[in-house]
């Protein structure tokens, strides 16, 4: 097995504040990219874990998910309240269970951030 120079890749995680430390990693000669953030099974991770930029993702995909379902609650498409609720635990409701395995690590403004993602919802799951 050989390992791709190319798609590999470190990084320090630190919640420090000091200057950025940077390590001289070699495979086969070359030296490997330091990156701040890195995307491992569809999660990102930055070097202060804090998961913004995941939070940021989720918000974004969610944002564009729950508008196709806005559109087809209309009364035009005459869908029940069991579909659309449906529609919402597959669209939405996945991806939020796949990527909250990190919760327990995010910041509290990550927190109010993913929390408010719910709040300004038009459509409310909950009640379905």
């Amino acid at each position: 097995m050989k390992i791709s120079i190319e798609k590999s890749c470190y990084m320090i995680f630190t919640k420090s504040t000091r200057e950025e430390l940077t390590l001289d990693l070699k495979i086969y000669g070359d030296n490997l990219k330091r990156q701040d953030e890195i995307k491992f099974l569809c999660i990102r991770f930055d070097s202060r874990l804090t998961f913004s930029p995941l939070i940021d993702e989720l918000k974004e995909r969610c944002n564009s998910r729950l508008n196709l379902i806005k559109i087809l609650s209309n009364k035009n498409w005459r869908l029940h309240h069991k579909t659309l609720g449906n529609l919402y635990k597959s669209l939405i409701g996945s991806i939020l269970d796949y990527n909250f395995s990190c919760s327990n690590s995010l910041s509290d403004t990550n927190i109010k951030k993913n929390f408010k993602l719910f709040k300004t919802q038009q459509f409310d799951p909950f009640l379905i």
